[in-house]
């Protein structure tokens, strides 16, 4: 029934807009109030948020989401990823959103600056400092899907996964080439920037 729901969600939008989605498998999910749907990627994520946590508009699903604990954030433009990575304790604390525990089913993560660890362009709350440390010990092993901050391709990073450490943050990469290009210029590409999509 849901995606029966979500078929015509998309084709009722799809309308409105006046144009076909683009095929980077993510659709609108029926909401509640329906100005302010969800987003649903391809592998069954469902974005945090039902709207912009930077400019408190509706979610577009042209643009890539970043990732917290393992689900999408979504946003309504192109240049509001790179503003909401600067302080994502703010924007999510604004709409209420506490992302879901890696470690401990049905609890939450607090949304707090020190109990963050980033991966890349993913970012991680913990619900402890003992859960922190954990995950810290063995990163890999509990940081599900990573973003290629050259590509912005998803991939399941291993231990044989070309890898740098910029400014005590680490990243991984999908290829040896997009290791070689972010070693050219880090700075560059060491968070999301406006013009990612």
């Amino acid at each position: 029934m849901r995606a029966i729901w979500a078929a015509a969600a998309v084709t009722f939008l799809a309308g409105v807009a006046g144009a076909a989605f683009p095929a980077l498998a993510q659709q609108y999910v029926p909401s509640d109030p329906p100005e302010h749907p969800r987003l649903e990627w391809g592998d069954t994520l469902v974005s945090l948020n039902d709207r912009c946590p930077v400019r408190q508009a509706k979610l577009n699903a042209t643009y890539r989401p970043v990732y917290i604990n393992r689900k999408p954030v979504a946003f309504c433009c192109n240049s509001c990823p790179s503003v909401f990575v600067q302080d994502p304790e703010r924007y999510l604390k604004a709409l209420q959103i506490a992302p879901p525990s890696l470690f401990q089913k049905g609890k939450k993560a607090i949304v707090d600056s020190s109990l963050r660890y980033r991966i890349g362009f993913e970012i991680y709350y913990f619900s402890s400092r003992a859960e922190m440390d954990r995950f810290k010990k063995n990163p890999l092993r509990y940081s599900g899907e990573l973003t290629d901050p050259i590509t912005m391709a998803r991939f399941s990073p291993s231990a044989t996964s070309p890898h740098a450490v910029y400014e005590s943050r680490n990243y991984y990469f999908a290829s040896e080439t997009s290791r070689a290009e972010f070693l050219k210029n880090p700075e560059q590409h060491k968070d999301r920037r406006d013009g990612m999509n």
